[in-house]
């Protein structure tokens, strides 16, 4: 990512954050690799934590 990427994506950043919007950031690698890793980080962030969760997907719904 160039300089200019950079100074961008922290003023986006800070404007998301002043309107009082939380900012995750995963990498791809981890979301391919570890996606339940990344789930339980965004219910940990989101307060989430013991909330009734859906069942999963049955595999004829998941394709």
């Amino acid at each position: 990512m160039g300089d200019q990427a950079v100074r961008v994506d922290v003023a986006r950043t800070a404007k998301l954050e002043a309107l009082g919007w939380t900012i995750l950031r995963f990498w791809n690698d981890d979301v391919i690799r570890d996606i339940d890793n990344v789930c339980q980080h965004i219910v940990i962030v989101a307060g989430l934590v013991g909330a009734e969760v859906p069942e999963l997907a049955t595999e004829e719904f998941a394709s």
